[in-house]
């Protein structure tokens, strides 16, 4: 780059005059010639001893311990890796759908559970927070309306439930 800068004595006495260049002991031909050689390809005096040196300097690199693991590892162990790494993602994919389908299947017998309850008879939700009956209300949104008169919800403590609910009609009690 800096060769197609200065050509010329006139670009050199251009960029002494707006301070680039300090006026110091060289000419302007001899700045002209340092900065025009600059392009041109830097010859060797001794290529064969270079590139003796060069390859002794690789083989004791790549003679290096830590050098020929990482080789190792790069060559070998990698594409072993990447099978293990499909075929746990493989495995963690099949843990997660056999997860969801026993969710699913849960849900499933819940509801023929909470289905047959409601066929048994009245079902009593009792709890003194709250919070807790309200939930238990969302439940109701999902009932048809032969099936919402079976609940009751209490805003009272378990243990008052004798009070509620008569000795002889409790046959399943959660």
């Amino acid at each position: 780059m800096m060769d197609a800068i200065i050509e010329t004595k006139e670009d050199v006495k251009l960029l002494k005059d707006h301070g680039i260049f300090e006026r110091g002991s060289l000419k302007d031909e001899e700045v002209v010639k340092i900065f025009s050689g600059m392009s041109k390809p830097v010859r060797l005096a001794n290529p064969p001893n270079i590139d003796k040196a060069i390859e002794e300097a690789n083989k004791y690199y790549n003679g290096q311990l830590e050098v020929m693991t990482l080789k190792f590892i790069k060559k070998c162990l990698r594409p072993l890796w990447n099978i293990i790494r499909k075929f746990w993602t493989a495995i963690l994919l099949f843990i997660m759908a056999f997860q969801e389908w026993r969710k699913f299947r849960a849900m499933s017998s819940g509801r023929r559970r909470q289905q047959k309850l409601l066929t048994w008879g009245c079902v009593y939700a009792m709890d003194i927070q709250n919070d807790a009956l309200e939930n238990t209300s969302l439940l109701e949104e999902s009932l048809n309306p032969n099936e919402k008169g079976l609940g009751k919800q209490l805003p009272m403590c378990h243990s008052k439930m004798d009070k509620v609910v008569p000795e002889a009609s409790v046959r399943y009690l959660l």
